[in-house]
């Protein structure tokens, strides 16, 4: 199922029109038709107000199927290297710094937005398929933190730290995380603690740790973190 089936979904099983969701949402009647038709993508924020009022898990918008790969790739690409240069993520900027057809771009994205929404989606969809190869593996959300999570952030730090630098990327990606890995702790690990604090926690740390000048080795961060979690999660 796409992102426009799942919010058509959303929108039916609570007795809503188009028109009521998109008052809801202060967004046009419009926008709702074009996303629920996949013509566009509903921006992150609006994916997770629709996961936490209605209870559909944040995973169920993760993948766009109807755009086509090569042109995925060079949107997201090409957005990296934006924030690589220091250049805001914006759609002027990636049509001036790409060859990226202009109306096949407006056919996927509309807006600022939608496009920092595509890259983040894009990147943690990649997070998360190492994730699932490797959870079953630990029996404490604790131990998945410290012995693997902290190793696969390192190694894909450059990025990370790229959405913590800037605050127009940052706030939203951060509550995206606190959705999406609230829900796979909770979902994996059969225990009844707060997981959204805990992530919360994790979001902190790792963002000192990776903004910081001078990085940390990971094995060093790792002590630190082991201290942080045991006089701050006084449950784990």
């Amino acid at each position: 199922m796409n992102i426009g089936e799942h919010l058509k979904k959303i929108r039916k099983i609570n007795n809503l029109t188009q028109e009521q969701l998109a008052e809801e949402i202060y967004y046009s009647c419009q926008s709702v038709s074009n996303w629920e038709r996949n013509r566009s993508v509903p921006p992150l924020q609006i994916m997770l107000y629709l996961s936490k009022k209605y209870g559909f898990p944040i995973n169920d918008f993760l993948h766009d199927r109807n755009v086509d790969t090569d042109l995925k790739k060079e949107i997201y690409d090409i957005s990296i290297l934006l924030l690589k240069k220091s250049k805001k993520l914006s759609l002027d900027n990636l049509i001036i710094f790409s060859n990226v057809d202009q109306y096949r771009l407006s056919n996927f994205i509309n807006n600022d937005d939608q496009l920092v929404s595509f890259v983040i989606r894009e990147f943690e969809g990649n997070i998360e398929r190492n994730i699932w190869k490797k959870i079953k593996s630990y029996e404490s959300y604790y131990d998945f933190i410290i012995n693997y999570i902290i190793y696969l952030i390192y190694d894909n730090k450059e990025i990370v730290s790229l959405f913590y630098r800037y605050e127009y990327i940052s706030s939203i990606w951060k509550d995206y995380l606190i959705e999406k890995y609230s829900r796979i702790l909770k979902d994996n690990f059969s225990t009844d603690n707060n997981y959204k604090l805990f992530v919360k926690i994790i979001i902190e740390v790792f963002q000192d740790w990776l903004t910081d000048e001078t990085i940390l080795n990971v094995n060093d961060f790792k002590e630190k973190l082991k201290d942080i979690l045991n006089t701050r999660v006084m449950f784990l």
